[in-house]
């Protein structure tokens, strides 16, 4: 029998937590990360822990290898299992030990072997959280036509009164599907739990919460909703029917799904919806992106465009981004070339927005900053 080297007796002091931590490794709960066998980095299966866990040794989850601390050194320092390595790799692992005082140094040994410190692992991004698709589809089909000939709905006025400044046409923002009004009857379609109520009752919510909009995930899938408050009230003034203005601040101007996030999602108009989905060659668009922030400022750049122009004239396309929703994913369906103005807010928020898409596309895309000096998103 071959006598175990005597270096090895005063290496097992060091316990498997202070290998791994001078590794570089991830250390936590009783678990590290990456698997010197795998490379995993987490358990998986919707586990956050590092894959390793750690008892009288260590063993993966993922791979099923194990060892105690001097196979975990062995694995990272020299690449195999401790009794697979030569002479000379062992050395290298002896040497490693004795660096940090954990080992005598063999007599004219190799010096310590360089491994680099791994930075702790970034805990990574949850996955995005988003309402049931089918739910989604289902509420946005109930959903009806801005209806122009409507004396009562509010927001017929808020859109297209020269007063709110919007000169936006009902019609319009119709045929490009950028909205649609909430089904006002109870029973033509119930309401997912996932609906904003803000403790509102329906009567209430429906006459400020009247528009419903769609956002599309990068593949230019239709995946949540928001709802556009409006400005715009009636009332009955000596017999007659009269519009006033409601107070704005007095509620968030839009509302997000209830329990879900917007990370990765996108207003769009047509050619922006195309873009996403990877379908410009059959889109009549003119190498443009403008990209806007919040629902008006979509519109009215989707809309305005498009007046007087043929049907089949070219035109930009059109996305539209709200707080936290751009993401990397969106990013990359912007074609390489592309011509991006971004006409976010005139506001510190605005300038924050542009400067995230800005460092997204600027290596491969033409990017400028559009705004108006003084310019303000309106109620």
């Amino acid at each position: 029998m071959v006598a175990r080297p005597s270096w090895i007796d005063t290496a097992k002091g060091a316990t498997v937590e202070a290998v791994a931590g001078e590794l570089g490794l991830e250390v936590r709960r009783r678990a590290f990360g990456p698997c010197p066998g795998c490379g995993a980095e987490r358990r998986g299966g919707g586990e956050r822990r590092p894959p390793c866990g750690i008892g009288e040794g260590w063993s993966c989850f993922r791979c099923d290898a194990r060892g105690d601390a001097l196979d975990l050194v062995a694995r990272v320092v020299a690449g195999a299992r401790l009794r697979e390595l030569t002479p000379e790799r062992m050395a290298e692992v002896r040497a490693w030990y004795a660096a940090r005082g954990w080992c005598d140094p063999a007599p004219g040994g190799p010096a310590a072997p360089v491994v680099a410190r791994r930075a702790p692992a970034a805990p990574a991004e949850p996955a995005p959280v988003y309402p049931p698709l089918a739910e989604v589809a289902a509420l946005w089909a109930a959903c009806g036509p801005l209806d122009r000939a409507s004396i009562y709905d509010p927001a017929v006025p808020w859109l297209e009164n020269a007063e709110h400044g919007r000169g936006l046409s009902c019609l319009e923002l119709g045929a490009l599907d950028l909205a649609r009004a909430m089904p006002l009857d109870p029973d033509a379609h119930p309401w997912p739990s996932w609906i904003p109520w803000l403790n509102l009752g329906r009567a209430a919510w429906l006459r400020r919460y009247r528009l419903a909009v769609p956002m599309y995930d990068a593949t230019g899938a239709l995946r949540s909703l928001r709802f556009r408050a409006v400005t715009a009230e009636r009332e009955v003034v000596d017999g007659a029917l009269r519009w006033r203005s409601l107070d704005v601040k007095a509620h968030q101007k839009a509302l997000a799904v209830t329990g879900s996030t917007v990370r990765g999602l996108t207003l769009a108009d047509p050619v922006g919806r195309a873009l996403l989905a990877g379908e410009l060659a059959s889109a009549p668009w003119d190498g443009r992106v403008v990209v806007t922030e919040g629902e008006p400022d979509l519109w009215t750049w989707s809309t305005r465009q498009r007046r007087g122009m043929a049907p089949d004239a070219l035109t930009w396309a059109v996305l539209g981004v709200v707080n936290g929703s751009w993401s990397e994913d969106l990013a990359a369906r912007v074609p390489s070339g592309a011509k991006v103005a971004l006409r976010t807010h005139a506001d510190a928020a605005g300038d924050a927005y542009a400067e995230r898409i800005r460092g997204t596309l600027a290596k491969r895309c033409e990017v400028r900053r559009a705004v108006i000096p003084g310019e303000r998103e309106e109620d």
